[in-house]
Parts: C-alpha cells; sequence; structure tokens
C-alpha cells in the first residue's frame, strides 16, 4: 500500500514539469471558414519544433518552453507568422 501511495504522490510531482506551455486551436481558410487539415504548424521560427493539425484542422501542442509564435504553412496557401500573446 505505501508503494502505491508512493507513487501516486511522484506523479503529481512530476506532471507539472511537463507541457506548462500550451497552444491549441483550429486552422480555418479565412473565406469559406472550411478547416484545413494537415497544415504544417512550427513554433518559435524552429522547423523541428512543431506538428501538424488533424483531418479536422485542429492541433495541440504542449511545451515546457514558452511559445512566442506560430508558423504556418500549407500547399496553395501564403505562409503565415502569428505573434502568440503571452498570459
Amino acid at each position: 500500500m505505501n508503494n502505491i501511495t508512493n507513487l501516486i504522490l511522484l506523479l503529481s510531482f512530476i506532471n507539472p514539469l511537463f507541457g506548462q506551455y500550451i497552444s491549441e486551436g483550429t486552422i480555418i481558410d479565412f473565406v469559406t471558414s472550411e478547416p484545413l487539415p494537415f497544415v504544417n504548424i512550427s513554433f518559435n521560427n524552429n522547423p523541428r519544433l512543431g506538428i501538424c493539425s488533424d483531418i479536422d484542422g485542429k492541433f495541440n501542442f504542449e511545451h515546457q518552453d514558452a511559445l512566442f509564435s506560430i508558423q504556418l504553412s500549407y500547399l496553395g496557401y501564403q505562409r503565415q507568422n502569428i505573434l502568440l500573446d503571452s498570459v
């Protein structure tokens, strides 16, 4: 029983250490308001730090460093760079 209590306490301390900054949203076409699937999304001008939106245009990204910008690229669209508000 004591091992289970120690494990629960350990997990409660580890969880806040990861993914402290979260960026989430939906990528849509400005004109049609249709979601754009599989958009390339990178953060902080770092091409190695990124993800891809899902089939519904949604994304969710957690990182331990502050996220200050998002870069979006999609075939047939102009590349966008968006600065994030720090909250």
